[in-house]
């Protein structure tokens, strides 16, 4: 199966060798590893707005979806914290974001 996902490009490449069989748990789970700390490095409210459109994208159309991250992305950019990224990018640093605030349910 994994196999056939790379054959088709559902999957971008294979861990830890070129065909389906060369594929370990290993270099799965280290790999998934590396991607949460990239993930994690970002900025906690660019994640949950980006968490926000793609929930939102699976159940509309394109054209309501895109209209949606533009309104999102109007209403979560921060100055601040853009600013800052752009100096750790610079400092070749990771940038260090305030925690979002908890929400209450509705």
């Amino acid at each position: 199966m994994i196999q056939a996902a790379f054959d088709k490009a559902a999957l971008p490449y294979l861990v830890d060798g070129s065909s389906a069989d060369a594929v370990c748990a290993p270099a799965t789970l280290g790999h998934a590893m590396n991607l949460a700390a990239a993930i994690a490095a970002k900025s906690p409210v660019a994640m949950a707005g980006n968490k926000l459109a793609i929930n939102y994208a699976v159940d509309h159309p394109t054209a309501d979806a895109l209209q949606q991250m533009t309104l999102l992305q109007s209403a979560i950019f921060d100055i601040d914290e853009m600013a800052l990224a752009i100096e750790a990018w610079k400092s070749k640093r990771s940038a260090e974001f305030a925690a979002l605030a908890p929400v209450s349910p509705v």
